[in-house]
């Protein structure tokens, strides 16, 4: 899960932004195979909750500091304004859906969920 969260941030890395009061929400869907499926939603404050889909269990809390100012500084870097809204590839077979909304921005990236 951490390395999704890490790839979603890298592929959104040289934008521009800033992150106020607005809610920081990823979403990953079912795959084909054996994919974790949750969501995490982040507040500003750094208070999180993060919901594994799959088993239905949820987990609360609030970020250190330390993170919520590196996260902070990696969002100050994304221009949801500029970003494309839709991506996807429909040659990638098992793609799960992600779903990035901050604030009244989504981004979402797909591939193709079945077989051909």
């Amino acid at each position: 899960m951490k390395y999704n969260i890490f790839f979603i941030f890298l592929l959104t890395h040289f934008c521009q932004s800033s992150w106020s009061d607005e809610l920081l929400s990823i979403e990953f869907g079912e795959c084909l195979g054996n994919c974790p499926v949750y969501s995490l939603e982040i507040q500003s404050n750094g208070f999180f909750v993060f919901t594994d889909l799959k088993h239905k269990t949820t987990q609360q809390g609030k970020l250190k500091k330390e993170k919520l100012i590196e996260l902070h500084q990696i969002l100050s870097l994304i221009d949801f304004k500029e970003l494309k809204k839709q991506h996807s590839n429909k040659l990638i077979r098992d793609l799960p859906k992600i779903t990035i909304t901050y604030g009244e921005y989504n981004v979402n990236f797909s591939g193709r969920k079945s077989a051909p």
